[in-house]
């Protein structure tokens, strides 16, 4: 059985190599869509810590613990926030001169610190649900910023699937010939098929904490809408016509949201990664290019949805070939 075991990953693995079921081209994109949203993220987190400064990282650190923060003083709270920031950069920077899942957990591990400080200091939404309790829904930014989390750790868990490390060690001339740039072998399917469950389910709870936000009118959603017709369309938006068009786009959200997790639509994904970009890119609408990294820390809501659309054509194919009865 482990004999044949083996076989049958060998003949899965070598569905790579064959020219017209590109699943190693899709790959390779779903591979690079996650590192380039990673990187691009940790660059808006380095300006919005280093170069800015208000955070809610800052405001956690320096706010007395009776409010929720730590009672640091408030230069070495701001000595903290830079050097977390400049870490971020140095991560982003060593995930592109050699992949690793170090600094991709390192990069994760800054934006759960930005979520438990949102959390800790009352800075998410304040969602209307009498029916949790106050705790949960504080806790509300850990599902928006669900995505942004995902991200790195999909790095991680590929850099350490593909290292040979990941019960599949680097023995195999095929895994390593199409082992992508940044990766010394092809990762196992049953991993990249792992990973495509824990992005759906990431980006799934995104898109359905802001359609949960938009339905509920946030405020934040309702100036977005205002500014950004303002400055680029010279339209005065009417605030009932914004919270209608918000009423809208929370049903959407919601809908694709169910639609990630319950279908293998992949043009749904691809509508998601649009709605991304164009939801990032209204930061600078509205706000204007100062405020850029306010959008690019968003590049999650646009790699996780296409890395998605890349990454589930391959955890299909190769996954069934390698379990298939047929050849065990």
């Amino acid at each position: 059985m482990a004999r044949a075991g083996l076989a049958s990953y060998d003949r899965g693995m070598s569905a790579l190599d064959d020219p017209d079921a590109g699943a190693l081209h899709r790959f390779r994109w779903a591979w690079y869509a996650l590192l380039a949203a990673t990187v691009v993220q940790a660059v808006g987190v380095w300006r919005w810590f280093v170069v800015l400064g208000e955070t809610p990282l800052l405001e956690w650190l320096h706010s007395p613990p009776d409010v929720g923060g730590w009672g640091i003083a408030e230069g070495t709270a701001q000595a903290i926030q830079l050097a977390v920031g400049w870490s971020a950069l140095a991560a982003a920077a060593w995930c592109l001169w050699r992949p690793s899942w170090a600094p991709a957990v390192l990069l994760a591990a800054v934006q759960m610190a930005i979520a438990w400080a949102m959390t800790a200091t009352d800075e998410g939404f304040p969602v209307a649900a009498s029916w949790l309790p106050a705790a949960a829904r504080r806790a509300f930014p850990w599902l928006t910023h669900a995505a942004r989390m995902a991200a790195p750790l999909a790095v991680a868990w590929l850099a350490w699937g593909g290292a040979g490390t990941a019960g599949a060690p680097c023995q195999d001339a095929a895994m390593i010939r199409n082992a992508p740039w940044g990766l010394r072998c092809a990762p196992a399917p049953r991993f990249q098929a792992g990973i495509e469950q824990l992005l759906r389910w990431a980006l799934a709870i995104t898109f359905a904490a802001h359609g949960v936000e938009a339905l509920q009118t946030n405020p934040v959603f309702v100036d977005l809408l205002l500014d950004s017709h303002r400055r680029w369309l010279d339209i005065d938006l009417p605030e009932a016509r914004a919270t209608e068009l918000l009423t809208a786009i929370g049903v959407m959200d919601l809908l694709v949201a169910a639609l990630c997790v319950s279908t293998r639509w992949r043009w749904v994904l691809w509508w998601m990664a649009a709605w991304g970009l164009i939801t990032a890119w209204s930061r600078v609408a509205a706000n204007g290019w100062f405020w850029w990294h306010d959008a690019v820390v968003r590049a999650p809501h646009v790699g996780v949805p296409a890395a998605i659309a890349w990454l589930a054509p391959r955890a299909d194919t190769l996954a069934n070939r390698v379990e298939s009865p047929a050849d065990t």
